[in-house]
C-alpha cells in the first residue's frame, strides 16, 4: 500500500514536472514568434496551465508558414514534430517527445473556409488582437483575440 502511494506519488510529480517543462518550451515559441501575425484563440480556463494532450487553436495569416516556424523552433528542441493538413487553412502540428504526444497546434489560416463564419471572419480577429501578459517562470505576452471577438469565437464554437 505505501509502495503503491508512494509510486503514484512520483507518477504524478513527474507528470506536473514534464507539463512545466513543455510549456515553458511552447511560451519561449510564442516569445520567439512575437513579431508574426497570430492569435491564440479559445483561450483554456486554466490559462496558463494546459494539460498535457491539450490543443492550442491559433488564427494566422498563413498556417504552413507558421507550422514551418513551429518545426524549426521545436525541432531545435530535440522534440518531434508532425504537419497534417486538414483541410484547406486547417493545418495540424502535433508535438511528441520520444513518441509520446505532448500538445498540438491547431491553426487556421485566412484561406480556411468555415460553415459558421464568413471568409473575413479570420482577418477581423487578427486585426483586432490584444496583447496579453501573463507570468510562467517569467513575465510573456501572447495574442489574443479582442474580447468581444473573444466572445464571437466562443459563441461559434457551441
Amino acid at each position: 500500500m505505501i509502495k503503491r502511494s508512494i509510486f503514484l506519488f512520483k507518477k504524478k510529480f513527474l507528470w506536473k514536472f514534464f507539463t512545466f517543462l513543455y510549456l515553458n518550451k511552447i511560451y519561449s515559441f510564442f516569445d520567439y514568434v512575437k513579431d508574426e501575425s497570430y492569435v491564440l484563440v479559445k483561450e483554456n480556463v486554466k490559462f496558463p496551465h494546459i494539460n498535457l494532450g491539450s490543443d492550442l487553436d491559433i488564427y494566422t495569416q498563413d498556417a504552413d508558414t507558421f507550422s514551418k516556424l513551429i518545426k524549426n523552433y521545436f525541432d531545435s528542441k530535440n522534440i518531434n514534430v508532425t504537419k497534417n493538413q486538414n483541410q484547406k487553412g486547417n493545418v495540424h502540428v502535433d508535438l511528441f517527445y520520444y513518441n509520446k504526444f505532448i500538445y498540438k497546434f491547431d491553426l487556421y489560416d485566412l484561406n480556411y473556409e468555415s460553415k459558421i463564419f464568413n471568409s473575413e471572419f479570420i482577418k477581423s480577429v487578427l486585426s483586432n488582437k490584444e496583447i496579453r501578459k501573463f507570468k510562467y517562470f517569467k513575465i510573456r505576452n501572447i495574442y489574443v483575440p479582442s474580447v468581444v471577438m473573444d466572445i464571437i469565437i466562443r459563441v461559434f464554437e457551441i
